[in-house]
């Protein structure tokens, strides 16, 4: 397991993993990045940045381990489902990008999917509490636009 509870960056590109006693425990410097979005899940903390990459760390030691170039802009928004292990990112380029995240059994990242919303900001996203619709939010849109996950 990770003893890492919670992690923090800025827009240095400095990461910062925090344990369970609050206490401070690993700096991972990435110069010239911006963070955007995290999330911590199982044996890793994946990280969203303004170059539309997302890198996966060990939470165990800050450990680069993965990096996806997941948009052509920045990323505003990632989420993560721990029923399917999945990842979703909305970016400045219109898209929602699904990654399947690494397991126990396949220490792969997969991308299992993607959607252009055209003319639209997007600004959020997030998972139904069942994995299977993804909760995509727009500016300027009273309404929060739905799909299926893919599988």
């Amino acid at each position: 397991t990770s003893p890492a509870m919670f992690v923090t960056g800025d827009s240095s590109g400095e990461l910062q993993f925090w344990n369970n006693q609050f206490q401070p425990f690993v700096a991972v410097p990435i110069p010239g990045e911006s963070v955007s979005s995290i999330a911590i899940f199982g044996a890793y903390v994946a990280v969203a940045y303004g170059s539309g990459t997302i890198r996966l760390f060990l939470a165990q030691t800050g450990e680069l381990r993965v990096e996806i170039a997941a948009h052509s802009k920045w990323i505003n928004a990632m989420a993560y489902c721990p029923l399917t292990n999945i990842i979703a990112t909305v970016g400045d380029d219109n898209l929602v990008n699904i990654f399947r995240m690494p397991s126990e059994a396949d220490a792969r990242v997969h991308h299992i999917g993607h959607k252009i919303v055209k003319n639209r900001l997007l600004t959020g996203v997030s998972f139904a509490e069942d994995g299977q619709t993804m909760f995509v939010a727009a500016f300027d849109v009273d309404k929060l636009l739905s799909f299926p996950v893919p599988q």
